[in-house]
């Protein structure tokens, strides 16, 4: 059986990203088989047994990880930016009303119409939007006299 570093083999196991895992034992919070691993770079076996000190435990409790699984073909940032720019640059309300509107014009699109044109849907409202009302819903309107 071949070695493994203990980074890697952490991320693995799922206990954390390869990164924490190196800041963790840089501070000597990972234990294999009861010993503290303090060098990067520890290569060890895959059956022996990986646990973290209550430091480690802590922190990560103390963080929030969100997960998105984000099919092939799905574009997030068009359509976010979208929303922001109909309720208006800054306005968190705003930009809350712009993705119930978005959100019923994709799904009247991909009812009526095809699943296939709802992007194109989402731009042609950002470019009028953009066009005809840049402030957004919510926003004001930035006027300066020079």
């Amino acid at each position: 059986m071949e070695k493994v570093r203990v980074s890697k083999l952490m991320s693995a196991q799922g206990l954390c990203s390869r990164r924490e895992a190196d800041s963790y034992i840089e501070r000597g919070w990972v234990l294999v088989d009861g010993v503290p691993v303090t060098e990067l770079g520890t290569r060890i076996y895959p059956t022996q047994t990986i646990t973290l000190a209550k430091a480690a435990q802590t922190r990560q409790n103390d963080s929030v990880t969100i997960l998105l699984n984000k099919p092939i073909g799905f574009v997030s940032g068009l359509k976010g930016f979208t929303a922001a720019v109909i309720g208006g640059i800054g306005s968190i309300p705003g930009a809350m009303a712009g993705g119930l509107i978005l959100g019923f014009a994709e799904s009247y699109t991909q009812g009526y119409v095809s699943t296939k044109w709802s992007d194109l849907v989402v731009f042609t409202i950002l470019i009028a939007f953009m066009i005809f009302r840049p402030q957004g819903l919510l926003g004001r309107a930035d006027i300066r006299k020079v």
